[in-house]
């Protein structure tokens, strides 16, 4: 459920070198505060844009039966160029799909020219995004946010309602 709910988990997304910034959690960080080490860091990396996010991804077209899953670390691919790997997937039992987490950075950053990673180019409907699965390019579409999950009540019988 972490993966499909995009939390971060120490050690996998979450180290000493990334930013609350870059793994969608800039809401939990108090920036009225007068002051806490490290933010002026956050508040000019927020401002220059973010050279690397963290990305989730809902893998199409793919059978959990039978297909091979990924595990982290593998390739990921937008429009055929590497921008990224995989730090964490799992198959998503509310979302009846396998999802990954990874972190994604513009193909101009990797090559030394800082490019924010901004909504409009992780969305881009007209862009192709893959991962590398065992050597098969795994067709899969990118999110910055988590679906709408479902919730079970009492006033739907015990049955799941998107909310």
């Amino acid at each position: 459920l972490r993966i499909e709910k995009v939390i971060p988990f120490w050690g996998e997304e979450l180290t000493s070198e990334t930013t609350p910034n870059e793994v969608n959690r800039t809401f939990k960080v108090k920036f009225e505060k007068n002051h806490f080490i490290g933010k002026a860091a956050l508040m000019r990396q927020k401002e220059a844009g973010l050279v690397k996010r963290l990305v989730q991804f809902h893998l199409e077209d793919f059978n959990k039966d039978e297909d091979i899953w990924p595990w982290g670390g593998e390739a990921i691919y937008r429009n055929g160029e590497f921008v990224g790997f995989v730090t964490s997937s799992a198959y998503g039992f509310t979302l009846h799909k396998m999802v990954a987490l990874g972190f994604v950075r513009h193909p101009h950053t990797i090559r030394g020219n800082m490019t924010p990673v901004d909504m409009a180019w992780v969305s881009d409907k007209s862009a192709q995004w893959t991962i590398d699965i065992a050597g098969k390019q795994v067709p899969v579409s990118a999110h910055l946010h988590p679906p709408a999950m479902p919730v079970i009540s009492q006033e739907s019988g015990g049955h799941a309602d998107v909310k």
